[in-house]
């Protein structure tokens, strides 16, 4: 199916199996769907993170949504990910769907554990940390506002909770408990 979506992606798409199981109801202005979609072997390079492509990743979102063609938009109520293991939970609406898209959506990042999330989410990221011996776990809620077209203005706010994170070389392992408050591009905790 990449060459019918290769020019809509952030990136370049390599290969992907899709498994799709879905409960549609509507018309053709207004649709309401719930259901799961599953990305196995997905290997992505996203333009925004050359450095850190996707591989043979595995993505399931079970997601509960309303698209209103007319006003080209979708709403979802709930939208749960499992990226390679690790829960992220989304709600929200994007407009501009069959354009340009933007997005005003809320991303909930429960209890996720450091040392097991980075080779989850990026081998080539987690061996550029390989030396620093991370731990801890992080919650986070994020909000993100904008066009999905430049993802460094997309977050809007949001908080981050740091649990016993450590990273260190050597005997150095400091630890660091507390919240992170983010506005824009600036964080005060």
């Amino acid at each position: 199916f990449a060459p019918y979506i290769q020019d809509r992606l952030p990136g370049k798409l390599s290969s992907a199996k899709l498994s799709i199981d879905a409960k549609i109801e509507g018309n053709p202005q207004q649709i309401s769907a719930r259901g799961n979609i599953a990305f196995q072997k997905l290997n992505l390079t996203l333009d925004a993170l050359k450095d850190y492509p996707l591989q043979d990743t595995n993505l399931v979102l079970a997601y509960v949504l309303r698209a209103d063609l007319g006003a080209d938009s979708m709403e979802f109520s709930e939208i749960k990910a499992d990226f390679n293991g690790l829960p992220v939970n989304f709600s929200g609406k994007v407009e501009g769907i069959t354009g340009y898209p933007s997005v005003d959506i809320t991303m909930h990042l429960p209890d996720l554990d450091i040392s097991s999330a980075l080779p989850a989410i990026s081998k080539n990221l987690a061996r550029s940390l390989d030396g620093f011996k991370l731990d801890g776990s992080i919650n986070a809620r994020l909000h993100l506002l904008g066009r999905l077209s430049k993802p460094d203005l997309l977050l809007q706010d949001g908080e981050v909770n740091l649990a016993r994170v450590q990273a260190g070389q050597g005997d150095v392992r400091p630890t660091i408990n507390g919240a992170l408050r983010l506005k824009g591009n600036t964080v005060t905790s």
